[in-house]
């Protein structure tokens, strides 16, 4: 009697936040809006950094 091995690869999966939430979700366009700030508080941290860095060392 022979059976086909039908097991996964591993317990789990990996399914990105991006491919969860649909295109027409109403939080889909908060994501553009999210980048962008978190663009900015990294651009300013970094500033922030540089700056005490050149302060201290």
């Amino acid at each position: 009697m022979s059976s086909s091995d039908s097991r996964q690869e591993g317990p789990f999966s990996y399914v990105s936040p991006e491919a969860q939430v649909l295109k027409h979700h109403p939080a889909a366009p908060d994501r553009a809006m999210v980048d962008q700030a978190l663009t900015a508080l990294v651009g300013a941290a970094t500033g922030l950094i540089n700056a005490w860095h050149r302060l201290v060392g």
